[in-house]
């Protein structure tokens, strides 16, 4: 769990058009102190840790740091670190805590009472659990949860789906969404900017419904000179895939549009610099692809074909990819040839199970791979040596507040297995113009054709030999003989892609012969 990072100021009375709030008679403040129901626990080094539960370590000092609940067991509490590191939360006994980490004050409420929407350095948002969505009731704390105000919102009988704070925190931003609504036509996807010191509201409204797909939510990103808005798009294809795009839109403080174009994929996200942006764009079902996008203009830059992305380098000099069953990889932000990254070792007691390899915060050559902390080149420069407990397994080790600390859980080992799956091909760089839709060509070095069947099977009947050349695209999944949930399959000889010729021949080719590459 990773709780937005938000300045809590409050929105006092005011009315807006479509968003009308107004001060209100206080509802039932919920929160409680719950010092008294944690217990905070150190260790003097990471190899006296006894038992399984969440643990902070310190590495300048090998000290771990954990905190209970009174009488429950650790593996029986849900556990998490808030996105800036200062605060623990739990969750068990059907109550949710938070426990200053510095000083110890821990504070509780019911999940089926309160819900938490933003947190910031000294302030708290929490929205009341209400049956009616009229009229949403939300409380604003300090940073000891002290109640400092209540209010309600309403809508337009929507809920508030988003909610975020200008970078310095005069500023209120608000969306609406249409998410498990599609068919609702009162439903709209809307954008508020609040200015707290004047109490002067902008409906900044939302983009033009586009000509396929339907606009469903909008996720707000601010940074110091502008406020980012990625407008999500959906649609549903004649085989029941849904399909995604973006809408991104750029906005100034002052409310003023900077900037509108679409972004291929979902997720888009822009770099720590607030300089390019970051999507994912599935490419025909067949292959994932990060596409990286100048964000002030919306030109695409480049795209990485068969990757994720992990997160950028901390001087944002490179961003952080993961090949699918092949490995790590950094590319420029120019958009370089890909370099090999460290790779996270799952061997030894305990067992290390879900882990990937994560960049550090604060130091651009310095990686999380698992419990050991490496530079670029794989050397390992810190490793946190546990306890050699076979029944162990340690889940999600990641950076905790800085670069100095790592944060993982230790749970009873259950189960071994932990294959990963990916298309069998290398992953690739494209620069524009990219070669959609043929994302495939046919290159032989040895000149010779290859096979388009039709079935995924070298006893399937040759439609053609396909000679050395030949593009070749995805197609669609709607005209393939059987139903598919992607555009490749594998058996136990081959993996083979469901592809189009340009000619129009729909027909299966192997992708394990090393013939079938990324078409430039």
């Amino acid at each position: 769990m990773g709780w937005r990072r938000m300045t809590a100021a409050v929105l006092a009375a005011m009315t807006v058009t479509g968003c009308a709030l107004r001060a209100d008679r206080a509802s039932r403040w919920a929160v409680e102190g719950a010092t008294d129901a944690v217990e905070h626990r150190m260790y003097d080094s990471t190899l006296e840790i006894p038992n399984p539960g969440f643990y902070i370590v310190d590495l300048s000092t090998g000290r771990a740091e954990t905190w209970l609940l009174k009488g429950r067991a650790a593996e029986d509490t849900d556990y998490a670190l808030s996105e800036d590191g200062r605060w623990i939360t739990l969750q068990g006994d059907g109550r949710i805590y938070w426990v200053n980490r510095e000083t110890g004050e821990a504070f509780s409420w019911q999940p089926a009472e309160l819900r938490l929407r933003a947190t910031a350095p000294d302030r708290f948002l929490l929205e009341a659990v209400q049956d009616r969505a009229e009229r949403l009731t939300f409380h604003v704390a300090d940073g000891r949860f002290r109640l400092l105000q209540t209010l309600t919102a309403d809508l337009g009988g929507q809920q508030a789906a988003g909610a975020a704070f200008s970078p310095d925190g005069t500023q209120v931003v608000l969306s609406t969404s249409r998410e498990g609504q599609i068919e609702d036509t009162t439903a709209d996807v809307r954008v508020y900017l609040v200015d707290l010191a004047t109490r002067k509201v902008r409906d900044l409204g939302g983009p033009p419904e586009p000509e396929e797909g339907t606009v469903v939510s909008a996720e707000l990103q601010p940074h110091a000179d502008q406020l980012v808005v990625s407008y999500l798009v959906q649609g549903m294809e004649p085989t029941g895939h849904v399909w995604a795009s973006s809408i991104v839109r750029l906005y100034s403080w002052q409310g003023e549009l900077l900037a509108e174009y679409p972004v291929a994929g979902q997720g888009a996200r822009p770099s720590p610099d607030g300089r390019l942006l970051v999507s994912y764009d599935d490419l025909g079902h067949f292959a994932d692809a990060v596409v990286v996008t100048d964000l002030a203009t919306g030109r695409p830059l480049f795209r990485v074909l068969n990757a994720w992305a992990r997160g950028w380098t901390a001087d944002a000099a490179d961003l952080l990819l993961r090949v699918p069953a092949v490995g790590n990889f950094l590319v420029s932000r120019e958009g370089g040839d890909l370099r090999p990254a460290p790779e996270v070792s799952h061997a030894g007691t305990p067992l290390v199970w879900r882990a990937g390899l994560e960049p550090s915060p604060d130091a651009p050559d310095r990686f999380l791979a698992g419990l050991a902390v490496v530079d670029g080149a794989g050397t390992v420069l810190r490793r946190i040596e546990l306890p050699a407990r076979d029944d162990w397994r340690i889940d999600n080790p990641r950076w905790g507040a800085s670069g100095q600390e790592v944060a993982f859980t230790i749970n009873p080992l259950i189960g071994q297995s932990s294959n990963e799956w990916g298309l069998p091909m290398p992953a690739a760089v494209q620069k524009p113009p990219f070669p959609d839709p043929y994302l495939l060509a046919v290159q032989d070095p040895q000149g010779d054709c290859l096979n388009l069947r039709e079935q995924p099977s070298l006893q399937g009947r040759i439609i053609r030999c396909l000679p050395t050349g030949t593009r070749l695209a995805v197609a669609d999944l709607s005209d393939a003989p059987v139903r598919l949930n992607q555009a490749w399959t594998c058996d136990e000889q081959h993996c083979w892609a469901w592809v189009r010729t340009e000619q129009g021949e729909n027909g299966w080719v192997s992708l394990s012969t090393g013939i079938v590459v990324w078409a430039d």
